[in-house]
């Protein structure tokens, strides 16, 4: 949907509004004359933008939330979060049936001023009085961004913009609701949002924004003390001014948003610098150039990013959405190499080496990802442990004779947790194309060659990602060869799978037969 075409966005919005999980608005018109019912905030926004609104943000002025709550009771259910906050969290008797799924409560409250207590830039040191009899213009006051300060009259289907918020939005420009410097200072994970929404919608972040966020960023590891009033408790923990759960969704939502933008606006504003130093020990870090002749290890992370979004990647894997957890390893996957750079000035080796730089980094990629919380981001599933495997098995099969690996092997790494083994694919696959060999070859051989093989290893059995399970168990070993439970069993166990998976052993009698051969060599 065109932005300059209000009119048309007006009919959509209005059209929207006359659903039956709407009728509450009817409702309190034909209860409440007077009232003004407003849509606000990022459902506004995302409307002039033509994207899909996903939560619903209603303001009502002119009518006491008690009047609300009596006029709304028979339409659904309700919940109020604070009386001083005057929002009530409705649920209309439409959004809890089958047939809309996927639908959150609505939120619908009074005009609200807010005021920092203390000026400490914590997300929470808000005093929010709610007033039933505030102007619209007043509570739009408070909010971020001037595209989000647009409401909606839901009664006379108009646009109010106090402060050209549609206007900014026509010149893709994210710009502050008054001076930055007050909006940030009044609660620094918004410096965290202005990153978050210039990689999602594709805005310009305005001087005076990108000026204060280059100033301000460092603030985002601030810590204090609680206040008790207006006084601070003596001897309380310190509490940080953003938690790292905040930290953690921000940037996680700004990296599925645009890979590319939020890796270079990351950097520009000190991203690296205040949450993982480490990152910026890969710049000026140097690499063999016979196999990576792009530069140092900074330029190569940023070429895997580039590969990630780019053609090559979507005809290889399809146009699904790039998963969380492949882009936090796609940034870490390298971070080891600096602590295990080795010189040929330095340190007498015949070229720059990396040795074991796997394990340095999937230790740190872990540590990092445990103190941002990357786990706590809702519906991402950024584990840590599954970053920590794929950073130490990304060289898994370089330069590796794929023709002696084993079966088991295979079945380890890329089958036995099919979404595992795919990111480990895709993982491989953007490292080697950000790599430049000097010679001009193509740094995917080793690649191709492992996709081969996998290929060829799956063909056998019927069910892709779908490997037969085992044909017979532990006990069953034990009780076939009379041994006791130890460490031999084990040794079976992945012998008889490497026979069944070359399709050399199929039923349990050939198993058995198997074992007992097997067996009688061991004396």
């Amino acid at each position: 949907m065109a932005l300059g075409n209000q009119n048309t966005i007006v009919r959509h919005l209005a059209k929207i509004l006359m659903g039956k999980q709407f009728s509450f608005i009817r409702r309190l018109q034909k209860a409440h004359p007077k009232a003004e019912i407003y849509l606000v905030g990022g459902s506004v926004r995302d409307a002039l933008l033509g994207r899909a609104i996903k939560d619903f943000d209603f303001v009502v002025r002119g009518v006491p939330i008690k009047k609300i709550e009596t006029s709304l009771r028979t339409l659904g259910s309700m919940n109020i979060v604070g009386r001083t906050f005057g929002v009530l969290k409705f649920t209309p008797k439409a959004l809890r049936s089958d047939t809309v799924p996927n639908q959150h409560s609505i939120d619908i409250a009074l005009p609200r001023t807010e005021h920092t207590q203390h000026h400490t830039g914590h997300y929470r040191d808000f005093t929010v009085q709610s007033d039933w009899r505030l102007g619209i213009n007043e509570d739009l006051s408070r909010r971020d961004f001037t595209m989000n300060a647009i409401a909606f009259d839901c009664v006379n289907h108009e646009f109010l913009d106090p402060f050209g918020g549609i206007k900014d939005i026509q010149k893709k420009i994210i710009r502050c609701v008054g001076a930055p410097r007050n909006r940030f200072t009044e609660d620094y994970s918004r410096m965290l949002r202005a990153i978050r929404f210039s990689c999602q919608l594709g805005f310009t972040l305005e001087h005076g924004v990108h000026k204060e966020l280059l100033k301000l960023f460092p603030n985002i590891n601030k810590k204090i003390r609680p206040f008790q009033g207006l006084r601070r408790i003596p001897d309380a923990n310190t509490l940080r001014v953003v938690p790292y759960e905040i930290i953690a969704r921000e940037l996680s939502l700004a990296l599925c948003a645009h890979p590319l933008k939020a890796l270079e606006l990351f950097d520009t504003f000190g991203v690296y610098k205040a949450l993982m130093p480490e990152i910026l020990a890969m710049k000026n870090c140097p690499q063999p150039s016979y196999w990576h002749n792009e530069g140092d290890v900074w330029t190569h992370t940023k070429l895997c990013f580039k590969a990630l979004v780019g053609t090559a990647f979507k005809k290889e894997f399809g146009s699904e959405a790039i998963q969380p957890l492949l882009l936090w390893a796609v940034l870490f996957h390298d971070i080891g190499k600096p602590s295990a750079l080795k010189t040929p000035e330095k340190d007498g080796v015949g070229r720059i080496r990396f040795d074991g730089h796997d394990r340095i980094g999937a230790i740190t990629a872990k540590k990092i990802a445990e103190t941002l919380r990357l786990h706590s981001v809702k519906d991402m599933h950024i584990d840590t442990d599954d970053l920590w495997w794929l950073v130490h098995y990304h060289l898994i099969m370089l330069n590796t004779d794929l023709s002696m690996v084993k079966n088991i092997t295979l079945e380890k790494y890329f089958f036995r947790d099919p979404n595992k083994g795919l990111l480990l694919r895709q993982l491989i696959f953007v490292d080697s194309l950000g790599s430049k060999r000097r010679d001009g070859m193509s740094s995917l051989e080793s690649y191709r060659a492992l996709k081969r093989r996998l290929k060829n290893f799956e063909s056998q059995f019927k069910k892709k990602n779908r490997l037969p399970p085992a044909i017979i168990n532990g006990d069953e070993i034990m009780n076939a060869l009379h041994i006791p439970p130890g460490p031999l069993v084990g040794k079976y166990i992945l012998q008889l799978r490497e026979e069944q998976l070359a399709q050399r052993v199929r039923t349990k009698r050939q198993a058995i037969a198997f074992l007992k051969h097997s067996q009688s060599l061991q004396y």
